[in-house]
């Protein structure tokens, strides 16, 4: 099986294919685990040739917690989400609801695309009848989410909520359960996944304006480092090991040897500099994507997101900090743009303008009839 097809980026999958990435059996397990495309029932099937056709190995969770074979670690979290999926709909001491999915946000980036949710019904089937109704003459939704929300304990305060999300002809994509008091064996390899840590080969360059396409806040941005790097990529990438970025640089060894060890998906970050209304320049403190989900921005850039194309080349080392500066203003100061354009051609080539965005690039002949 080609397991470069369970990566959400297509540019890390196309690279990944190019270079002939080989992987082991928990690489290739976590990335089925991550897919965000696949239904659970291709994952089932994928962990199960995983097993039948690798080589095993030990895993080790975060913290150094040994889990024995991987091949038998596998079949319990397939066992575990299959039961999931059996009990979901056999609810006896709670509520279901269901929530929709689309494309349109009314109110971006506030509104995440999922909407509804506000009846109750005390058991699965009015719950899925109802959301069928709904769907009937809808062509907008992609995505529904039913909820299964019950009480434990001597005082029922316990809260107990299972999540299951199912694409528009309600074929699982993802289950989940919580608030189980003490843990919950059904839900543990879940998390042991989401313990896990990688570093893959990418083609993505510091400079780069990349983006997340996957997530609700689809926000360019100019690309500074990704957490994966070692002491020897940032330097390679242009972070000196002085300066403002000298402890970045200089741990990164030992970041990257801890992430090994104890890393957690939330620790596989790409950072960088974005536009945030109201602020400025922002640089995000938690990254701006997971780096298997990033990918080249596709689109022009619109608005006060041009100042990231100066930025980009400055990170690139194309421009030096004068050019920046004074791009940087101009694209803000749209009312006495042309008058600064005018003086900056008497200062930059035309090339470097058009790099940072303050000139426009000619059209070509077959443009202009």
């Amino acid at each position: 099986m080609n397991y470069t097809r369970f990566i959400n980026s297509k540019d890390l999958r196309n690279h990944l294919m190019q270079i002939g990435y080989s992987f082991t059996a928990p690489e290739a397990a976590f990335l089925v685990w991550q897919c965000r495309s696949v239904t659970l029932k291709e994952k089932f099937a994928a962990w199960r040739e995983i097993i039948e056709t690798m080589p095993d190995c030990s895993l080790t969770r975060r913290k150094e917690e040994p889990l024995g074979s991987c091949h038998d670690f596998l079949r319990r979290h397939i066992a575990s989400q299959e039961t999931l999926l059996k009990e979901f709909p056999n609810g006896k001491n709670g509520v279901y609801r269901y929530e929709l999915h689309g494309p349109q946000r009314w109110n971006w980036p506030q509104d995440d695309g999922w909407w509804g949710g506000g009846e109750y019904f005390n058991s699965f089937a009015p719950c899925l009848s109802h959301c069928l109704r709904q769907l009937d003459g809808d062509t907008e939704t992609d995505k529904i989410r039913f909820y299964r929300q019950e009480w434990c304990g001597a005082d029922e305060k316990a809260t107990i909520q299972w999540t299951l999300e199912t694409d528009r002809e309600q074929t699982p994509v993802w289950v989940d359960r919580c608030g189980i008091p003490g843990g919950d064996e059904l839900t543990d390899t879940d998390c042991t996944f989401s313990d896990m840590w990688f570093a893959f080969p990418t083609p993505f360059k510091r400079g780069d304006l990349v983006w997340n396409p996957f997530c609700d806040e689809t926000a360019p941005f100019a690309l500074n480092y990704l957490n994966i790097w070692d002491n020897q990529e940032m330097i390679r990438q242009g972070l000196s090991p002085e300066g403002v970025y000298a402890g970045l640089v200089r741990n990164a060894d030992k970041r990257v040897q801890a992430y090994r060890r104890t890393g957690c998906v939330m620790d596989m970050g790409a950072y960088g500099y974005g536009w945030r209304d109201g602020f400025g320049i922002w640089n995000e403190f938690g990254g701006w994507a997971n780096y298997l989900d990033l990918e080249y921005y596709p689109f022009e850039l619109k608005g006060k997101e041009r100042v990231l194309r100066p930025v980009s080349e400055y990170l690139k080392g194309n421009c030096d900090l004068e050019l920046l500066l004074n791009s940087y203003t101009a694209l803000l100061l749209e009312s006495r743009h042309g008058e600064l354009v005018k003086a900056y051609q008497k200062e930059y080539t035309k090339d470097a303008l058009q790099m940072v965005n303050i000139w426009p690039k000619q059209k070509n002949q077959d443009e202009t009839t």
